[in-house]
């Protein structure tokens, strides 16, 4: 459903295709306004990876969706998309030939756990940390961790905990941000510490059906590079745009939102923004790859979905990829030892080194690939930085010298599929307030 507002007489573009640039078009589109997404890839979806394993619609990169994603949960339902199935997200660590349960969404079990490898005093911090996410705790940017943050940033994570909590913080921070617990800091902990606030679930046949709705209502266009930003009399006024191969072309727009990484951001407004790119380009991403392989025969065994791995092997997690699709394995490189992005032939080595493990965990004889698919992202995972509430206070300061530009992604709110729709919804709001002339003030990072 349409709703118009005062900026339905405006003309937005956005600059990219994944989930938050998604949300911020739809939500332009929904407030009556014209809108433009530009993406620079031949598909949309950016860092979902949205492809096929043999016939099947899969996605390479993020697909677990919360039960509290209430923002993205509607968007997908107003698409048409509202099959769900429960993903259990309990795993097996592998520390050398052992398997050890660990379920992050039975929170007792997981105190109990911690209390046998930790110190009361640590324990008693995790426990109090959690405890705090279960607001808007679990975004960038909320005032407990914004706070906490500003004291004690100084040190990384790995100085707050010790190495048995390492057993539950690390994958966390690997799975979520490509990053290791002494290059992440507890302003920003409540991002990884959501999966204790939340059960999971996935789209058994992906969210392609969603993306191809969206393409139906807003109009799209694919391969088509932003060459750079036009600024008239100070104000943002226009792109410039090659799309398909073609010359580069000026077009007009009322306001533009950048929905991309901030290096990409960055590197976009540097000519006109400079300041603005400073802070951007200083936003940490890391690599990460990830292989999806289609089995002869089912590979992982009942009770647990697949294990995370505690030593030093690129591969930090195998999973099956659904309840009732345990021949389809997926396979997660990420931390210091998956640097930098793997080679073809280095990526091969870390799937078979993956694959092997699997075997020896779960046996049954031999196994076949009927299909493979291989990915990776040179930035692929946000890791953010240290005082991240004082680089978001600096970022709005710095935009309110841009006007017509807003900017939403990753960095903003959270690598999470809610973090990012938020960041987008918000973005909309902010471009549609700045475009008639409302206060931004009154916005509310918060508020959906």
């Amino acid at each position: 459903m349409e709703h118009r507002s005062g900026c339905a007489d405006r003309r937005f573009a956005v600059i990219g295709g994944g989930v938050s640039g998604m949300a911020a078009a739809y939500q332009l589109r929904r407030a009556g306004a014209q809108v433009e997404l530009i993406e620079r890839d031949t598909v949309l979806g950016g860092r979902l990876g949205l492809d096929r394993l043999g016939d099947r619609p899969v996605t390479m990169g993020a697909q677990l969706i919360g039960e509290k994603y209430f923002g993205f949960r509607e968007f997908l339902a107003d698409l048409g998309v509202d099959s769900y199935e429960r993903y259990s997200i309990a795993l097996a660590r592998t520390v050398g030939d052992k398997l050890i349960m660990v379920d992050p969404t039975r929170y007792h079990a997981v105190m109990r756990y911690l209390s046998s490898v930790g110190s009361a005093r640590e324990v008693a911090k995790f426990a109090y940390l959690v405890g705090k996410v279960r607001g808007d705790g679990r975004f960038l940017g909320s005032r407990y961790f914004a706070t906490l943050g500003a004291r004690s940033d100084h040190k990384p994570l790995s100085e707050h905990f010790g190495p048995g909590l390492s057993t539950v913080v690390r994958p966390m921070i690997r799975w979520m941000n490509g990053a290791e617990p002494d290059e992440v800091y507890l302003g920003t902990f409540g991002t990884n510490l959501g999966w204790f606030v939340e059960r999971f679930y996935r789209m058994p046949g992906g969210v392609q059906l969603a993306v191809d709705e969206f393409a139906r209502r807003v109009t799209v266009r694919t391969d088509a590079r932003v060459e750079g930003i036009v600024v008239r009399g100070g104000q943002v006024s226009g792109l410039a745009i090659s799309e398909n191969g073609w010359p580069t072309r000026e077009y007009d727009y009322d306001g533009v939102i950048l929905a991309t990484s901030a290096h990409d951001a960055a590197d976009l407004v540097k000519p006109e923004f400079p300041e603005l790119s400073e802070l951007l380009a200083q936003v940490r991403y890391f690599p990460g790859a990830v292989a999806m392989v289609e089995y002869d025969r089912e590979l992982f065994g009942p009770g647990a979905y697949g294990f995370s791995v505690e030593d030093d092997s690129p591969c930090s997690l195998a999973v099956a990829e659904g309840r009732t699709d345990r021949h389809i394995g997926r396979y997660m490189f990420h931390g210091r030892r998956a640097r930098p992005a793997p080679s073809d032939a280095e990526f091969e080595r870390w799937l078979d080194e993956a694959e092997q493990r699997a075997l020896d965990h779960y046996g049954g004889g031999p196994v076949h690939r009927v299909h493979t698919l291989r990915r990776s992202w040179q930035a692929g995972y946000c890791a953010y930085l240290p005082y991240y509430g004082d680089f978001l206070s600096a970022l709005d300061t710095a935009l309110s010298e841009c006007p017509g530009l807003t900017l939403a992604g990753d960095y903003l709110r959270g690598g999470a599929l809610e973090g990012c729709y938020r960041a987008g919804v918000e973005a909309a709001r902010r471009a549609c307030a700045l475009s008639t002339g409302q206060p931004t003030d009154q916005l509310g990072k918060g508020s959906l």
